[in-house]
C-alpha cells in the first residue's frame, strides 16, 4: 500500500509528490521563523504546487499572491497553489519551523 503524503513526509523527513521524491529533487526546504516575525519565501514566484507543513507548537500564516492567507495549525499538512509573493507569518510569541516543497505548475 503506498503511504499518504502526511505520513511519508514525517516518516521519512521527504515527501513524493507528482511522483517525485523531494530529497533526490533537493526541492524541500526547512526554515525556521523567529517569535511574531514575517519570513518572505518568494517574491515574484511562478505558479507553484506548494506542499506546507508547520513543525513547530503554534500556528503559522501563509499569505501568497494571489491575496490569499491560509492558517496551518501545529503538526498539520497544506498542499495548495501559490504565486507571486509568499511569505509565513507565525502568529505565537516562541519560534516556529515549516517544512516546505515547490513544484512548477504548468500555466
Amino acid at each position: 500500500m503506498k503511504p499518504k503524503a502526511k505520513e511519508s513526509l514525517r516518516e521519512t523527513g521527504t515527501a513524493n509528490l507528482a511522483g517525485r521524491d523531494a530529497a533526490s529533487c533537493g526541492c524541500k526546504w526547512i526554515r525556521s521563523i523567529g517569535p511574531s516575525e514575517i519570513v518572505e519565501i518568494a517574491e515574484n514566484a511562478p505558479r507553484v504546487l506548494m506542499v506546507l507543513e508547520n513543525l513547530g507548537a503554534g500556528p503559522v500564516v501563509l499569505a501568497t499572491g494571489n491575496r490569499r492567507e491560509e492558517e496551518i495549525l501545529p503538526d498539520e499538512i497544506k498542499v495548495l497553489e501559490a504565486y507571486g509573493t509568499i511569505a509565513i507569518r507565525n502568529k505565537e510569541q516562541f519560534a516556529a519551523s515549516v517544512a516546505m516543497q515547490f513544484t512548477p505548475r504548468a500555466k
